[in-house]
């Protein structure tokens, strides 16, 4: 499955928070294992990205200062990074075809908050195809 860098906490976030049968809960929680470890990866790589341009970070507020001329270079590199698309891979294709399944024909509530969310989520499971079946 795949989900952009910068959409992976999001769809983590939306994920969790649905209560759900044991079976699809049980393969949600290794899916957003699997999110998690994408997530940790975007973050090492964000990490690399400030220290190759020197720049600091205020620890109480989190802001990010650059040398002269820094910033508009890791930007750029920022950007590419949060656009990057990880393939995220279930442990187990039954973990797919279960969230498949469940989510077909589900119709559950959504908030405003996890409308982006929930779009990015089903458009990965429909691009998902019958390649979880294989």
């Amino acid at each position: 499955m795949e989900i952009k860098n910068s959409e992976l906490v999001l769809v983590g976030i939306f994920l969790v928070g649905l209560t759900l049968p044991a079976k699809v809960s049980r393969a949600r929680t290794k899916f957003v294992k699997a999110l998690t470890e994408r997530v940790n990866e975007y973050n090492e790589s964000r990490q690399e990205i400030f220290k190759s341009h020197t720049a600091l970070i205020d620890d109480k507020t989190g802001k990010v200062t650059y040398p002269e001329g820094g910033q508009e270079l890791a930007d750029k590199e920022l950007i590419d990074l949060a656009n990057e698309t990880p393939i995220i891979q279930a442990t187990y294709k039954e973990q797919i075809n279960t969230l498949k399944a469940y989510f077909k024909d589900w119709d559950g509530d959504v908030s405003a908050e996890n409308a982006s969310a929930y779009d990015v989520f089903f458009d990965a499971l429909e691009l998902e195809g019958d390649e979880a079946n294989d």
